[in-house]
């Protein structure tokens, strides 16, 4: 038999434990065959309901009577009509629904909803969702489409939303969250469980957005573009919690930026934290398995922001334009696409870096399918290669579109990227494209910023050296991730948290003693890139969960140029660089070295040029018959720690995994140890196992 089981109920409410029940449920009724819906009541805190169809805003025909709190309707349910109807919730023996729901039924998908929240709550307004599940649950249906419309603060999360939907949240399990007070939902189902969860029945939600009238406003497309690169940074609706994308982790952990740095930085050489979350000691001691949350995380981040660009190339065509006589758009809609496309290349990188064989689902997946066929690292790699070549005309020269998008230099970078690492991923050399690709970053627009440390302060965006970055501002990106996350989990213990323009430190972060080796003279090198913090601090880091082991890396500071604290200063002003010109040069003299062409005179003067900005002067400048590759691997630590690119260089280097090259807790081991080459990827979720048969999890998991 199938059984549903709903956990319901309040651990703690104002000081008294309220009950905690599981609430399980025979499944019986066949969805192939016809339309059928069940209902449970699993919230212990409302009153006996009804349910039924509504027509004319009232309940017509009652489909569940005074169903209470624990109660469920009978294991078949009642049958529907297949195609469009709306079901009402209302208190019972009242026929005006405090909650409506468009659905549209049909054979073949089983899928179960559950509203939940509260439409009032101590005389505070909450969100009162429809959770949407596809049994069969993956993050590749798009079983809903409803948003809303207006263009966004710039950084901050739009009103719009995955596979769709402007105001739904991928839950756990693949599925959509909607907020009922903002928007009905339509729901692609033929079989739904509707469990109604704590509501204030006397208030009745409003709905101002329906699928017809999105895109009326031309605006939305530009708004839709915006929540595209928002998903980069922001975590949910409301900045900065409080209306998550996801609810199975702490809304702070789950933003994209950050999740992404402690996957490519923990694991490394370059950083240790002390806070002992759930499989987060692990990521250090490089003990993650297929269950680890913040894997899961990283993995449902990558298919969200994928799911949101397939819905937005969806909603972008000619066609759709023809449809709703926007085609007087098409040219800048056009530039739009292909800075969508730049974002789900970007996406699909991280995700063949971190996982290697993944599905591959674009805009054509025929949404309510069965699950995606697992692809391979190669067809991953040249999709990537292919999209991002096929829409380098569409975007602005390198440097001359507007901050934080997407052109031509950004485009170059992430390709030069893959094609450094191709090797890994496919076996293939391909350092001569990625030197030609870097050659045009050099060649545009950019330039090094006089002041190192300039790249990550407060007024970074400033900065000319900055290729793309993930932009973040105090008043207007409120979240606990991103530069939130970097800053504050970098102070503690003696360092005094204003001197770095925040109200407060989190006593997280350190660097490992190993790279703090890779300096000349360590904590004291005349190298201005050495920012460590050694008050109170001690080199070694024998205890991972103490602040005080390990030397403090304020690098990143809410602090401007200028000596100002940045506009909040609980959450910075300060951008997350993605791609620098700095790493363009050192990309150039790494791939001549491994046999890319270009010249050893020019990489030599790239590579000095970021030493003597570091230096001050030329004293640390090197000759042409120093130039080797321990020697970049050694200079990009120095120039670019955490900044997200360690875990893959060492990878490149066959480093990372090897006996070779050991670094504190490498392996679980204090002194380091070599592990097996198997973690050189990370292990598929094992909730995305269970949820797609098609995949076949990585070898050593």
């Amino acid at each position: 038999s199938a059984y549903l089981a709903v956990a319901a109920g309040e651990l703690e409410q104002e000081g008294t434990e309220e009950a905690f029940t599981l609430l399980a449920f025979e499944e019986l009724f066949d969805p192939t065959e016809t339309a059928r819906i069940r209902a449970v009541h699993a919230s212990g805190d409302a009153p006996a309901v009804d349910i039924g169809t509504v027509n004319a805003g009232e309940i017509e025909t009652v489909l569940f009577q005074d169903l209470a709190w624990s109660e469920s309707s009978d294991d078949i349910g009642r049958e529907v009509p297949v195609g469009d109807l709306t079901i009402g919730v209302a208190e019972t023996g009242n026929t005006t629904p405090v909650a409506t729901f468009d659905i549209t039924t049909s054979a073949g998908l089983q899928t179960f909803a559950v509203a939940a929240g509260a439409l009032d709550f101590d005389g505070v307004e909450e969100a009162f969702r429809l959770i949407l599940v596809v049994v069969s649950a993956n993050p590749y249906y798009g079983a809903s489409r409803s948003a809303s419309t207006g263009v966004p603060e710039p950084g901050r999360s739009s009103s719009l939303r995955p596979s769709g939907s402007s105001l739904c949240t991928c839950n756990h399990q693949g599925g959509d969250q909607m907020r009922i007070r903002s928007a009905k939902a339509t729901l692609v189902a033929s079989a739904a469980l509707l469990a109604v969860a704590a509501c204030d029945v006397n208030t009745e939600p409003k709905s101002t957005v329906t699928e017809t009238n999105v895109f009326n406003d031309t605006q939305s497309y530009e708004g839709y573009l915006a929540k595209l690169y928002a998903g980069l940074s922001v975590t949910g609706q409301v900045g900065p919690d409080g209306n998550s994308d996801f609810s199975r982790l702490d809304e702070g952990f789950s933003s994209y930026g950050r999740q992404l740095w402690q996957l490519q930085e923990l694991p490394t050489d370059e950083a240790v934290i002390a806070w002992n979350d759930a499989g987060l000691p692990e990521m250090v001691t490089m003990g993650w398995a297929s269950s680890n949350q913040f894997v899961q995380m990283m993995y449902s981040r990558v298919f969200y922001q994928v799911s949101l660009v397939n819905d937005f190339l969806r909603e972008t065509t000619e066609e759709k334009l023809a449809e709703r006589g926007h085609l007087s758009l098409a040219e800048d809609i056009q530039g739009y696409r292909a800075e969508a496309r730049f974002l789900r290349a970007l996406s699909y990188w991280h995700g063949l870096d971190l996982w290697g064989n993944i599905p591959l689902v674009k805009e054509d997946f025929e949404l309510g399918a069965t699950p995606p066929e697992q692809s391979t690292a190669a067809e991953i790699y040249a999709y990537i290669v292919s999209e991002l070549n096929d829409i380098r005309n569409d975007l602005p020269a390198p440097g001359a579109g507007p901050y934080g998008r997407a052109d031509q230099g950004a485009l170059s970078m992430l390709l030069a990227k893959v094609y450094m690492n191709a090797g890994v991923y496919v076996g293939a050399a391909e350092y001569a494209n990625a030197l030609a690709e870097v050659e045009n970053v050099i060649g545009g627009a950019y330039t090094l910023t006089p002041n190192y440390q300039a790249n990550f302060m407060a007024d970074n965006n400033n900065s000319p050296e900055i290729v793309f970055a993930i932009p973040q501002d105090g008043d207007n990106t409120k979240l606990w991730g991103g530069l939130t996350f970097l800053i504050h989990a970098s102070v503690g213990n003696q360092m005094n948290a204003a001197d770095y323009g925040i109200d407060g430190g989190w006593w997280g972060l350190r660097v490992l003693p190993e790279l703090v080796a890779q300096f000349p003279g360590g904590a004291t090198s005349p190298d201005s890139r050495a920012i460590f913090f050694t008050d109170g601090q001690t080199l070694e880091v024998d205890v991972i969960n103490d602040f005080a082991n390990g030397y403090a890396a304020p690098k990143f500071t809410n602090i401007t140029s200028g000596g100002a604290q940045g506009s909040h200063p609980t959450f910075p002003d300060t951008d997350l660089p993605v791609f620098r010109l700095a790493d363009a040069y050192l990309m150039y003299a790494e791939a001549h070295l491994r046999g890319g062409g270009g010249t050893a005179a020019q990489a030599v003067t790239y590579v000095n040029a970021l030493l003597e900005r570091a230096y001050g002067d030329q004293s640390a400048n090197i000759t042409v018959g120093q130039l080797d590759l321990d020697f970049i691997l050694g200079e990009r630590a120095r120039e670019l720690w955490w900044e997200g690119h360690r875990r893959t260089d060492l990878i490149r280097f066959g480093l990372f995994t090897s006996g070779d090259y050991l670094w504190s807790w490498k392996g679980g081991q204090q002194a380091g140890q070599g592990v097996g080459d198997f973690l050189n990827l990370y292990p598929l979720p094992a909730s995305e196992l269970l949820a797609n048969p098609n995949l076949t999890q990585n070898p050593g998991y």
